[in-house]
């Protein structure tokens, strides 16, 4: 489907576009799948603008009207990816074990593995380290079995900026969760450098290999920001720099916007 290839290359405006054609014509025939299709599709298109509150939006209006299983559950999926980028980690919780729940009863596993794995996330972000990274990686693993390569892109950068916030030291982390992660967090506490730029690296050879623009963008962005924290200026805005002008041909403008700050944060 020629959205879901605009949504990979990051061209937000043709996912726009096509979303709104569907609508449209949703609303002149009366067809209930058309129009919620064209709901999923302007999410997709505001997702990759880095819009994630407007795509959750369109995300719901589709969920609300569908009466497709199969594009009911594509859109929760979506829905619960954004609800993860959005820091919204109940309801991305929620969202995905109902996900899960529905893969698990219908086979569909389109859904089944990519919910998992953002599972990973949501339990990397509520402070289980470990096993969080654990099921990110074997959906990463799975994912280039199967010939997934978005997906395996995907979780590289989501496993290198886990390691980069690690590495930074970033995100809320009280002395419950620094005992119940003691033992992951001697292991690679000083390789977290290391292992971020290997993901990320992994994640921006394999996003420039298919196209995946905006995916492309947010893997260099996030390096550019580990060297930044490593004290490489000259790497760390050469990267940013790339990303500006990755996410500007993607009209991406959030992401655009996070870039630029995070360049002249230098002054």
């Amino acid at each position: 489907m020629g959205s879901y290839a605009y949504y990979f290359m990051g061209k937000s405006d043709k996912a726009d576009e096509l979303g709104k054609l569907l609508l449209d014509y949703g609303r002149r025939q009366t067809d209930i799948r058309m129009t919620a299709m064209g709901h999923v599709i302007i999410g997709m298109g505001r997702s990759a603008a880095g819009d994630l509150l407007a795509a959750i939006e369109s995300f719901q209006r589709a969920v609300q009207i569908s009466i497709d299983p199969l594009l009911t559950y594509i859109g929760k999926l979506l829905m619960g990816y954004s609800y993860l980028g959005s820091e919204q980690l109940k309801k991305a919780e929620e969202t995905l074990e109902d996900v899960m729940r529905f893969s698990e009863a219908s086979g569909f596993e389109f859904v089944r593995t990519a919910a998992r794995g953002f599972q990973g996330i949501v339990l990397i972000a509520k402070g289980n380290l470990s096993q969080g990274i654990c099921i990110a990686e074997e959906v990463t693993k799975a994912s280039l079995e199967k010939g997934n390569r978005y997906r395996y892109a995907l979780f590289n950068y989501l496993i290198g900026k886990v390691y980069c916030r690690i590495y930074q030291r970033k995100g809320s982390m009280n002395l419950s969760s620094m005992l119940s992660n003691f033992g992951f967090l001697v292991k690679n506490v000083l390789i977290a450098n290391k292992k971020a730029e290997e993901y990320l690296n992994e994640a921006i050879s394999m996003a420039n290999e298919i196209g995946a623009k905006v995916l492309l963008g947010q893997a260099t962005l996030e390096l550019g920001a580990l060297y930044k924290a490593k004290g490489s200026t000259v790497q760390a805005q050469k990267y940013i720099s790339e990303a500006i002008k990755i996410f500007r041909q993607c009209q991406a403008e959030i992401y655009l916007k996070q870039a630029k700050e995070a360049l002249a944060s230098w002054g």
